[in-house]
């Protein structure tokens, strides 16, 4: 499935009226947003990657961050193998461990993509690359692995058990959760998410030990799905108080 994909004939919950809903961007834009949502990486897969050393230009790398067509110098080996002229490598910060909120057990490091990179020289100990998309500042010490288009996978073939599952983690784009928050959800009990699917964001309430009816905060849009935990954007919401803890349950496409 290409990227743009995961953006065409969204469930028709996710177009309900009464909350905000993400504008209709150009397909090349949404590819953009779905990359630079990053994911959840399995413990200790990042070892092997690469890391910023320098960039082409006069200065202290700490004083400023770099932008589209700025060089950056990066360690030669990249996963485990030497980089290569024509390489195209995502540029990232490391956010940290993503914890079960209520076992605490770790379930990957968070992978926060800062750029795209192309490697263009091999010289000296460093291979050098041109930046060509940024989505956050890119510095000194951020790591750099070969570019996966994550989310070309074809959802899986024949029907699926409901999914439905927690919130485990909000990163807002901004200083509220909004549209385009990104969210972190562990995977469904014997059910199936894919790169994608579309859920709806809900809280159980309960109130003097009676489980009221359950309130939809807004919709999300998988972008990635990992051995134990999935990331998605959110394309709706219709309050801002998404939280960790919260639910979500998988839609049926729209027919």
């Amino acid at each position: 499935m290409a990227l743009a994909a995961l953006w065409t004939a969204p469930a028709a919950a996710v177009q309900a009226g009464g909350s905000t809903a993400a504008p209709s961007l150009p397909a090349g834009v949404l590819e953009a947003l779905a990359l630079s949502a990053g994911y959840v990486a399995p413990a200790r897969t990042l070892d092997d990657d690469g890391e910023i050393v320098g960039y082409g230009a006069e200065g202290d790398i700490e004083e400023r961050s770099l932008t589209v067509f700025d060089v950056v110098h990066v360690t030669p080996a990249i996963d485990g193998g030497p980089a290569a002229v024509g390489d195209s490598l995502l540029l990232y910060r490391d956010a940290g461990d993503l914890r079960h909120p209520e076992s605490d057990a770790v379930l990957g490091r968070i992978v926060v993509p800062t750029g795209v990179a192309v490697v263009t020289s091999l010289e000296g100990d460093v291979a050098s690359a041109v930046v060509v998309d940024a989505f956050a500042p890119v510095v000194a010490g951020q790591g750099a692995q070969r570019l996966v288009r994550r989310l070309e996978t074809a959802l899986p073939a024949g029907e699926r058990a409901p999914g439905a599952g927690m919130v485990l983690g909000v990163r807002p784009r901004s200083a509220i959760v909004e549209p385009y928050a990104v969210v972190f959800l562990d995977l469904p009990a014997g059910g199936a998410l894919a790169p994608g699917d579309d859920v709806a964001l809900v809280r159980s309430v309960v109130e003097d030990g009676r489980r009221l009816p359950e309130v939809e905060i807004g919709a999300a849009r998988v972008v990635d799905v990992g051995p134990d935990a999935a990331t998605a954007i959110v394309t709706r919401l219709g309050r801002s108080d998404l939280e960790v803890g919260d639910r979500y349950r998988r839609l049926e496409p729209a027919p």
